[in-house]
């Protein structure tokens, strides 16, 4: 991706915004409020910048350019959301700091609270413009991701119709890191499709169980408090730290980092419309971290990705280009 300041994209046009709350299964009773205290390895990411995914898909001939086909297929991502949302139920919940504690937090679930589900539009740029491996400007990209709702929600979905014809569909997901990592809300979005595609037997479901997990109390103090304080010096050098090079240093002295693994099986998320003909992780360009995924294939490749402003993509390209003929021709003459 391009990296630019996002903005709103001309042609989004919001449909509608709803509450999905858990829905349990038939017979069940509601889940009653419950707070699930966060430990101190979900504390550390409570400052993070949120995981933003799009997931870009091309719908068939049977739900392409007929409105009630499209239409048909919204009301089933929606219809379905709320089971997978009962079994993963900390993701309808909302941060908070624990009463009468210091440096920890939990997360919150009250009747009545659910996840954010927007349906949106889109008029301009298309899927196939889109769902491409060549580079994109993220302002296009970006406003497919809904925002978090104020209040200390962790999860937001927004599902947007695309040219041409309405035969493409946009799923954006927005997580704080600190309700679940790249494994657990993977794992939501496979249950959430086996349901929407009619699967009887949906995934295996998460055990939500702290006790499970032997807490350390000392280090909530440690990964709750501002991470941005100077550690006191436990030793001093004359000689000069070694220089990295500088994208390794940029954003704030970030640290370089990986988002997503080739384990999660992102291009399986399928709804009962086909598999995803592209999925991107956009908040890299927040975090300059590089995104990785399984090939979309199945040969048993990576994608990866990256976003960069227009002019270092340009050499990065390049780079890339002879990197790639270089291997080529040294596999050959081997």
């Amino acid at each position: 991706m391009a990296s630019q300041p996002a903005a709103h994209a001309a042609g989004l046009r919001v449909l509608r915004t709803t509450r999905v709350a858990p829905a349990p299964p038939a017979g069940e009773p509601a889940l009653p409020e419950r707070a699930l205290p966060l430990m101190f390895m979900d504390a550390m990411w409570l400052r993070a910048q949120p995981v933003e995914r799009v997931f870009f898909y091309r719908l068939g001939p049977g739900d392409d350019d007929d409105d009630g086909g499209v239409d048909a297929v919204l009301s089933r991502m929606e219809e379905s959301l709320p089971r997978a949302i009962h079994a993963f139920y900390p993701l309808a919940s909302r941060i908070r700091p624990t009463p009468s504690e210091t440096n920890r937090y939990e997360l919150l679930y009250q009747l009545g609270d659910g996840v954010a589900f927007t349906v949106a539009e889109h008029d301009g740029v298309g899927v196939d413009e889109l769902a491409t491996d060549e580079p994109r400007e993220l302002a296009k990209i970006a406003p497919l991701v809904p925002e978090l709702p104020e209040g200390g929600a962790v999860l937001a979905l927004q599902v947007t119709v695309l040219p041409p014809k309405r035969r493409g569909l946009a799923l954006g997901v927005i997580v704080h890191h600190s309700a679940c990592d790249g494994v657990g809300s993977t794992h939501f979005l496979h249950t959430w499709a086996a349901a929407c595609a009619g699967d009887r037997k949906l995934p295996e479901l998460p055990v939500i169980d702290r006790t499970l997990i032997r807490d350390v109390p000392d280090r909530h103090d440690e990964f709750a408090a501002p991470m941005r304080s100077s550690p006191t010096p436990r030793a001093a050098s004359s000689r000069p730290a070694p220089r990295w090079p500088s994208p390794l240093t940029r954003r704030d002295d970030a640290p370089f980092s990986v988002a997503g693994s080739t384990r999660f099986r992102v291009y399986d998320v399928d709804f009962g419309f086909g598999r995803p003909a592209k999925v991107e992780i956009v908040s890299v360009a927040k975090t300059g971290a590089v995104s990785a995924a399984e090939d979309r294939s199945g040969a048993g490749g990576i994608e990866v990705g990256i976003a960069l402003p227009p002019e270092s993509m340009d050499t990065f390209r390049r780079c890339l280009a002879d990197a790639t003929a270089w291997l080529s021709s040294s596999s050959q003459c081997n």
